[in-house]
C-alpha cells in the first residue's frame, strides 16, 4: 500500500538572532530549537566546516563594499512548532556549526581581555546561546547522544570540557570547534580586541529561510 502525504509550507525569512536568540521565533511561544530523535547526529567533516567558514569570510569581506548585501544568507531550514519547543527538521548542521563559531568568538573575545571583549562574550552567551536563565534553556538542543557533549564543550560559558568523546559525532564537534577557533584567531591576529566584535553585527544580520509545514 502506498501512502502519499501532502502538506503546505509557509516560507518566512528571519535574522539569525531571531532563530536562536532570546526572541527565538516570535511567531511561536517556544524558545528552544530541538533536533528530533529521528534526525542524524552532527556529521559535518572538516571540509564542510571549512567551506562554511570560507563563505562567512567572503561575506564579511564583501559587506564593507559599496552596494554589497548587508545580510548573510545562512540557508533554508525546516521547522515544526510544538507547544514547548521548535522541532528542527532540516538545518541542524548549519545552526550547530554557527553556534560553534559564535562560541569560539565568545571565548576569544573574553581571552583577549578588556571591557569590550568581556561585554561581547557576555552578549553572545546571553542572547544567542543561553536564552533563558531561569529555566536554563539553551537555544539549540542537539540529539540525545550529542546534546550533553555539545553543551559541555560548546554552549557552557566557560566550556567545562569534561565530557569525553564517545561517538563519531563528538569527535566532529570537537574538530569543528578547534578549526573555527584557529580560523578566528588567524583572522584577527595582530589586531586589537575590538576587531572580533566586528564579526557580530554580520551574524546578527544573517538570515535564513524558514519553512513551516502545516
Amino acid at each position: 500500500m502506498q501512502t502519499t502525504l501532502q502538506a503546505s509550507f509557509r516560507s518566512t525569512t528571519y535574522n539569525f538572532n531571531t532563530l536562536l536568540g532570546r526572541s527565538s521565533f516570535p511567531d511561536f511561544t517556544a524558545k528552544r530549537v530541538v533536533v528530533p530523535p529521528f534526525q542524524r547526529d552532527y556529521s559535518w567533516e572538516k571540509s564542510h566546516v571549512a567551506t562554511f567558514w570560507d563563505d562567512v569570510v567572503r561575506f564579511f569581506n564583501r559587506s564593507s563594499q559599496a552596494g554589497a548585501a548587508d545580510t548573510y544568507f545562512l540557508g533554508p531550514i525546516v521547522i515544526l512548532p510544538e507547544q514547548d519547543q521548535i522541532n528542527l527538521l532540516d538545518g541542524q548542521q548549519r545552526l550547530a556549526t554557527a553556534t560553534i563559531l559564535l562560541a569560539a568568538i565568545r571565548n576569544i573575545a573574553r581571552a583577549r581581555g578588556g571591557p569590550k571583549g568581556a561585554d561581547l562574550a557576555r552578549d553572545i552567551q546571553r542572547d544567542l546561546i543561553f536564552v533563558d536563565d531561569e529555566e536554563e534553556i539553551y537555544a539549540l538542543q542537539l540529539s540525545r547522544l550529542d546534546a550533553p557533549f555539545f553543551r559541555n564543550q560548546i554552549q557552557e560559558d566557560p566550556p567545562a570540557g569534561t565530557e569525553k568523546e564517545r561517538v563519531r559525532s563528538h569527535r566532529l564537534i570537537r574538530q569543528a570547534n578547534r578549526f573555527l577557533t584557529t580560523a578566528v584567531e588567524e583572522q584577527i591576529r595582530g589586531q586589537g580586541p575590538d576587531t572580533s566584535a566586528s564579526w557580530i553585527p554580520g551574524w546578527l544580520r544573517a538570515r535564513s529561510g524558514k519553512s513551516t509545514p502545516y
